[in-house]
């Protein structure tokens, strides 16, 4: 088997790129926790970090499926988080850059809720 540097394939360009976007926006949330900002400015800093994950998912996924032999890719499966797993990471995250406020996990979790949707509609 032919050896490829998978570092100049346009998947792997694609990839680095996501990951960057993704760090980013990690690095953007993490501010604003220490901020006290209001709602609406963590509600659409999360919903942007949402895209970048889902970004770097579909970039990560391309990636894996050209590095693997075509004889294996029947046999490759992906993890995924479940969608209530996933709104509940994002609900302690809110709750979190909030300062973990007292009675707020039905409102975080709706919010969580939202900001998945808004999110996955962005993706194209």
């Amino acid at each position: 088997m032919q050896s490829v540097d998978w570092r100049t394939s346009p998947a792997w360009k694609t990839y680095r790129h996501a990951f960057e976007n993704f760090r980013e926006q990690v690095h953007a949330v993490q501010s604003l926790g220490a901020s006290h900002a209001p709602k609406e400015t963590l509600d659409a800093a999360v919903i942007k970090l949402q895209i970048a994950v889902e970004e770097y998912r579909i970039a990560r996924d391309v990636l894996l499926h050209e590095m693997i032999p075509s004889e294996d890719r029947a046999n490759a499966t992906q993890d995924d988080i479940a969608h209530p797993e996933r709104v509940k990471e994002i609900a302690e995250l809110l709750w979190e850059l909030e300062g973990r406020p007292d009675d707020s996990a039905l409102d975080d979790w709706y919010r969580a809720e939202a900001i998945l949707r808004r999110s996955s509609s962005a993706i194209v």
